[in-house]
């Protein structure tokens, strides 16, 4: 099988899942083994949303764990507002547990069911239940994740920012959950102004306004809003991405359009 490997080291980015475990392992097949060699140690980078839309947000899970045994500080997983929503439904507060719902929560739920073999319908799995079907090592897993990850120029977050703060004046709900900086970049562009960010960092993330496929300007890319129909990874070394599309037994380059 050729492999995606489109720069001597690659920094790969998959910025969404939404449960689509089908086409994140045709993604893995790809890129994977990252390579370790001296000066050639590829990483791999998740912005997070693993689960709710498609049902399969456990196996997603489950492989996120595997592979994070294997290449352990090369693979950087971050919490999204799906795994936050989540992990605040597994503590048994009904609140937070029909926040998740709403959210999307029952196709996740229903994924757990299937694959634990448990004989119960969704709708009978109570806030004070939800603990019982999720394993000890997914919890841990929900627990482990950042909600931001910084490299060289880079900073890597699920959701936004505060532009008119610096990163170190955001707290870690706005990186995890704003919608509001990619709205902010994009209308300022299509006004033909330029954004004013406080920091100088090159902003990676998920959280993409209006969009379906990755939107790139200079100092922020927007990554997500495709999945689960279509999932992305992006060298960010050689700026070259593939799309794996749901049903599709291969995954395809992706031509990006950078803004101006």
């Amino acid at each position: 099988m050729h492999k995606f490997r489109p720069s001597h080291k690659c920094v790969y980015v998959i910025p969404e899942v939404h449960g689509n475990v089908n086409s994140l392992t045709r993604i893995l097949d790809r890129i994977l083994p990252l390579r370790s060699h001296t000066g050639q140690e590829d990483m791999l980078i998740f912005l997070g949303d693993y689960i709710d839309k498609d049902p399969y947000g456990a196996d997603v899970i489950d492989t996120l764990i595997t592979i994070k045994k294997e290449y352990g500080e090369r693979i950087v997983c971050l919490r999204g507002n799906h795994e936050d929503f989540f992990a605040k439904a597994i503590s048994g507060v009904k609140q937070n547990f029909d926040d998740w719902i709403a959210m999307g929560g029952q196709k996740t739920i229903g994924g757990y069911l299937t694959k634990f073999g448990i004989d119960r319908t969704i709708e009978s799995v109570s806030s004070g239940e939800l603990k019982d079907i999720v394993p000890r090592d997914h919890i841990d897993f929900l627990a482990s994740l950042e909600s931001f990850y910084m490299m060289d120029e880079y900073f890597f977050m699920h959701g936004g920012f505060d532009p008119k703060k610096t990163i170190a004046e955001c707290n870690l709900h706005t990186l995890v959950h704003d919608t509001f900086a990619s709205k902010y970049v994009k209308e300022c562009l299509g006004k033909g102004g330029q954004p004013e960010l406080k920091d100088n960092y090159i902003f990676v993330g998920a959280h993409n306004y209006k969009g379906k496929e990755p939107f790139i300007y200079q100092r922020y890319m927007m990554l997500g809003g495709g999945a689960p129909e279509k999932l992305y990874v992006l060298d960010l070394n050689s700026m070259q991405c593939s799309r794996a599309s749901k049903g599709k037994e291969r995954i395809y380059p992706f031509k990006l359009i950078v803004a101006e």
